[in-house]
């Protein structure tokens, strides 16, 4: 399924939550759109090198194991991006270094190194030509900050929520009768240089199939397809977004908020998360 991520800015609150390992959780407040710094107690702990007895420069070949493509990263970690290191690797030069490090910055997978895999799934999805609404409940967890003497804590709270999305099973749990016609599309990219000799990397259009990418495109990202309406040509959303009238929250609104319920929990009853 194809993920779509919210573009609703940050509001940084350290100074309330610092003593706190945080991580980012939207949340609408009496209508108000705000993102918090929500505590959930995680350490992301980098993995550590993986013994390599290999001479010379080279990189290790590391697997998305959810889409099965591959690619060639210059590292001995494990763990890469979410991809995992295979046993297999090459030999490189200082150009296809500089080539290298530039491909996983941006995200990019060689097609021709992944034709089979690419093939596979994109077969499976011109299989598919409608998708169907279905319903969903789901457990929410968030956080506010409240006043507590001279500092500041963090109250947690839990809320169960029905959300919708879309699957092309027919016979999912939980089906709302609505249904669309879709059409799965294809994006690739391919890497430049300018006048500095610098990389650059520019994306296609879309198409309906990878082999009509134009030609020197011969790269695609983990989530390099999408589903487009055959009808409008809009590429199409899968979870529920924000309601009608929702808006960002501003720092300034938010400071207000906070000392205008500084020694209580700030609207508890009226929050929602996204």
């Amino acid at each position: 399924m194809l993920k779509f991520d919210s573009s609703h800015k940050s509001v940084d609150i350290d100074g309330f939550i610092r003593k706190y390992e945080t991580a980012l959780q939207k949340i609408i407040i009496g209508g108000l759109i705000i993102t918090l710094l929500s505590p959930i107690g995680i350490i992301f702990a980098k993995t550590r090198p993986v013994p390599c007895d290999i001479e010379g420069d080279h990189a290790h070949l590391y697997i998305d194991n959810e889409t099965k493509i591959e690619r060639y990263i210059e590292s001995e970690r494990k763990i890469v991006d979410g991809l995992e290191r295979l046993e297999d690797y090459r030999m490189i030069t200082e150009e296809e270094s500089d080539l290298l490090k530039f491909e996983n910055k941006n995200g990019l997978f060689r097609i021709d190194e992944n034709w089979n895999e690419l093939q596979t799934i994109t077969q499976e999805q011109q299989s598919h030509k409608k998708e169907y609404r279905y319903a969903y409940e789901e457990t929410i967890h968030w956080s506010t900050p409240m006043k507590v003497g001279k500092g500041w804590t963090v109250i947690q709270h839990s809320k169960n929520v029905t959300r919708h999305s879309w699957t092309t099973d027919e016979n999912h749990e939980g089906l709302t009768g609505e249904e669309r016609d879709i059409e799965y599309v294809y994006q690739g990219y391919r890497i430049t240089k300018n006048d500095q000799g610098k990389y650059e990397v520019e994306q296609s259009g879309y198409v309906s199939n990878l082999q009509n990418l134009p030609e020197g495109y011969d790269y695609i990202k983990k989530d390099f397809y999408k589903t487009m309406s055959p009808q409008t040509e809009e590429i199409l959303d899968y979870e529920d977004g924000p309601e009608v009238g929702d808006r960002e929250v501003t720092q300034q609104e938010l400071n207000e908020m906070m000392q205008e319920n500084s020694s209580e929990q700030v609207q508890t009853e009226d929050t929602k998360v996204l």
